[in-house]
């Protein structure tokens, strides 16, 4: 018997058949709905262990089964059919309010079978703020050369920051991308530093990349300066993207590290994650490239960039200024030579030149 038999078998008996919930407010209805049926619950007690052992055998169907729903889900997703995936949506909240309730706890076996397939979804999909191993482990391989920074309070402390501020209010970017400025560059392939300051803050715009926008969304003023410098940069070849769009994936896929000093924010609130922690990260982040590795460019635009890499070695690496792109700082961005400087110097190390085409 499979696992999906065996739980429609103890949920689906005609003696083990709840009355259904009535329509109304979801936490009366429920409460209603335990008075009515205390006596049916207490006799499933007496039955379920006997039932979850037999169920205990089906765990790997169960994951199977999960898996497959999650894969739906992705798919969905891709294809933006909202209502299924609301559907898919539903089923999990209703199980989560149902082994909320204090009253199920009569019945613990029905809250065991529900808890095995939230932990199997979860295995599978993953919460980069479930817990603080998964966190560090949104780094990849920059675990290592930070590993000491990693084991003190202040980046645990930072952790239980950011898990409280996403469960309580609107943050950017969604969770998965906050370190996603790591996840395109390796430690070992790290060639080109570019220092931001903290995330868009509007619905959409945040992707974990400094001054990047995800495809569709109206390119900022600072990014179309950025585009304007490369275009008048004779020594590099690049063309507007058409359509435009402000997507700068290409690059961290070659070795630029496009970092913000700070990785969140909240909704419409610029600089709300201001000492909170990710000044020390990303302080350390930039020192750790200073002390480990040779031969990195660093870009560095606008007064607060710079202040952020002061420590930066110049006899180790290449260090060039500039004002800020955004055209509040001044209308000289558009003549920044820093794409060709940076492709001369790294050729002159040996090492593969940057394509700036998006």
């Amino acid at each position: 018997m499979s696992g999906q038999q065996s739980i429609m078998k103890f949920f689906g008996s005609k003696n083990n058949t709840p009355a259904p919930l009535p329509k109304q407010s979801p936490i009366k209805g429920v409460i209603q709905y335990q008075q009515q049926n205390i006596e049916l619950i207490t006799e499933s007690k007496k039955r379920g262990h006997s039932e979850l052992e037999s169920l205990s055998s089906t765990k790997a169907e169960i994951k199977t089964e999960t898996k497959k729903r999650v894969n739906t889900v992705e798919k969905l997703k891709k294809n933006n059919i909202e209502e299924e995936k609301t559907q898919v949506s539903e089923t999990t909240t209703k199980a989560s309010n149902f082994s909320s309730i204090g009253e199920v706890k009569k019945a613990p076996e029905i809250v065991i079978i529900v808890k095995v397939l939230i932990n199997q979804e979860q295995e599978i999909v993953g919460d980069c703020l479930s817990n603080y191993e998964n966190f560090i482990g949104e780094l990849g391989d920059w675990q290592t050369p930070l590993q000491s920074y990693l084991k003190g309070s202040g980046f645990k402390q930072l952790y239980k920051f950011v898990e409280s501020e996403y469960k309580s209010q609107t943050i950017y970017p969604p969770k998965e991308l906050i370190f996603n400025a790591f996840k395109h560059v390796s430690f070992e392939d790290l060639k080109v530093v570019i220092v931001g300051q903290d995330p868009y803050i509007n619905l959409g715009e945040a992707m974990g990349l400094c001054f990047s926008i995800p495809k569709g969304v109206k390119v900022p003023p600072s990014l179309r300066n950025i585009y304007k410098a490369l275009d008048n940069d004779k020594q590099v070849q690049f063309k507007f993207p058409n359509p435009i769009h402000g997507d700068l994936t290409n690059w961290p896929k070659q070795g630029v590290l496009l970092l913000n000093a700070i990785l969140t924010v909240r909704e419409g609130v610029s600089n709300s994650h201001q000492k909170k922690g990710w000044e020390q990260f990303t302080d350390n982040v930039i020192n750790v490239i200073n002390q480990k590795k040779e031969g990195v460019v660093f870009m560095l635009w606008g007064s607060k960039a710079q202040e952020k890499a002061k420590s930066v070695s110049a006899s180790k690496h290449l260090i060039l200024k500039y004002a800020h792109p955004s055209p509040l700082a001044g209308a000289g961005f558009p003549n920044c030579p820093h794409f060709s400087q940076a492709n001369e110097y790294l050729t002159s190390k040996g090492k593969q030149p940057i394509n700036w085409q998006v």
